[in-house]
């Protein structure tokens, strides 16, 4: 698929896989980053010390040392105050953090739990342990129908990189050729093609209720 646009759902032939392997945020979970980031403005800063541009915040390496799970939650929150210059303590930097979250979509849990006795279901997302305190007893329901739930922390790998892609394979004895990738993000999808996955974006979310539609039907595929 390399060179080719990625897979649009409408045109999907559902028949040719064995297996989807599903994105958690912006997929089956909201989440604004805009809601975060207007938080950390919030908070109080040394003077002087301005928050980076949301984009470069939520890139910043500090983040991703999270999203790896190389720095425990407790010396990121502390060292997210020093590296920002926030004068806040470490709960509300956690609670502004949280902010990113909004809840599952209503309608992937009776969408997914269609799919489960149709596809094998995977999840691969690049998340954090401070975030999964909250998400995951909100997802448990919808959690229970995947075989795996392959989280950026555990294996110490992150998309877009094509290596977490090949290690969920192995994990999971998933065939990239017969498993299809749904995510949100095109960096990501890239990644997962040169992991010889077919890699289908999700639209925002005023489309993404159709198109949870069209995946309900295949479960009669």
């Amino acid at each position: 698929m390399a060179g080719k646009e990625y897979l649009d759902i409408r045109t999907v032939r559902p028949e040719k896989y064995s297996g989807i392997l599903f994105d958690l945020g912006g997929v089956i979970y909201d989440i604004d980053l805009s809601r975060a980031y207007a938080a950390f403005q919030a908070l109080p800063r040394e003077a002087g010390r301005e928050l980076p541009p949301m984009s470069a915040l939520f890139a910043d390496p500090l983040l991703l040392q999270l999203e790896l799970g190389t720095i425990s939650n407790a010396d990121f929150l502390q060292q997210a105050a020093s590296h920002f210059g926030f004068l806040a303590s470490p709960q509300d930097i956690e609670n502004a953090w949280m902010e990113v979250l909004e809840g599952v979509v209503p309608v992937s849990r009776q969408v997914i739990s269609g799919l489960a006795g149709k596809f094998r279901l995977n999840l691969l997302s690049n998340s954090n342990t401070i975030h999964h305190k909250r998400f995951f007893p909100q997802c448990e329901s919808v959690f229970s129908h995947f075989e795996n739930l392959f989280f950026s922390f555990d294996f110490g790998l992150a998309k877009p990189g094509k290596e977490i892609f090949l290690k969920a394979a192995e994990v999971a004895d998933l065939d990239p050729a017969q498993t299809l990738f749904i995510d949100d993000s095109r960096p990501n999808l890239a990644g997962a093609v040169q992991a010889g996955f077919d890699a289908l974006l999700w639209p925002e979310r005023k489309e993404a209720q159709e198109w949870w539609k069209i995946l309900d039907l295949w479960k009669g595929n």
